[in-house]
């Protein structure tokens, strides 16, 4: 099961999965959905050491 949330301008985000873009892509377009674009979003550093140690924010 994967959890799918409404992004920014009509986009919808995922956890990204390696090797399962294309299979979401077919899937997508078998049900009539136009797909314009993927994209994979890395995390930001800072969000990365906030998460490994625990921090809430950089002061």
């Amino acid at each position: 099961m994967t959890t799918v949330s409404d992004g920014a301008e009509g986009a919808l985000v995922t956890p990204y999965v390696e090797n399962e873009s294309a299979i979401w892509n077919r899937m997508l377009v078998e049900k009539g959905v136009q797909v314009n674009e993927m994209n994979r979003k890395l995390p930001a550093l800072e969000d990365l050491f906030l998460e490994l140690t625990g921090g809430e924010t950089i002061d």
